[in-house]
């Protein structure tokens, strides 16, 4: 995983993500890897994880980038986009100016996971990619 995190207010926080949302939906079409945004949840455990994982959803705390790896029914997550609001500021006492809790947002690529989507969509042999594709890796003559 590559991973990116922000700290700071709710605006900025927001902000940082919905532009890497942005990006990263710019980076798949750029690769030429079909995809879409969707909601998602962590894998909480228990009772109590049940609910986490429903206030995330209801909340779009965390959206993932899904690419057909096996199938296009079942899409693997590539890319997360995460907001966790103020947990981690009252946690680790993160505090802004006026000493109010900071918020915190973080994306991450599965770059493991890019690798196998752009084999799975484009085939074994990066030297039979499309030119575009090629150029957007910076893949030189093999």
């Amino acid at each position: 995983m590559r991973e990116f995190v922000r700290i700071g207010s709710p605006e900025q926080v927001l902000a940082f993500r919905a532009s890497w949302i942005d990006r990263a939906q710019a980076i798949a079409t750029g690769l030429r890897l079909p995809h879409r945004l969707e909601t998602a949840s962590d894998p909480f455990f228990g009772r109590v994880g049940q609910l986490m994982a429903a206030n995330q959803l209801e909340h779009a705390l965390k959206f993932e980038l899904l690419v057909p790896l096996r199938s296009a029914d079942e899409p693997t997550a590539c890319m997360s986009f995460n907001y966790h609001k103020e947990h981690f500021g009252e946690i680790f006492g993160l505090a802004g100016a006026q000493g109010e809790p900071l918020h915190t947002g973080c994306v991450a690529f599965g770059v493991d996971r890019l690798a196998l989507a752009l084999f799975a969509n484009h085939g074994l042999e990066p030297n039979l990619w499309s030119p575009d594709v090629r150029a957007a890796l910076e893949l030189g003559v093999l």
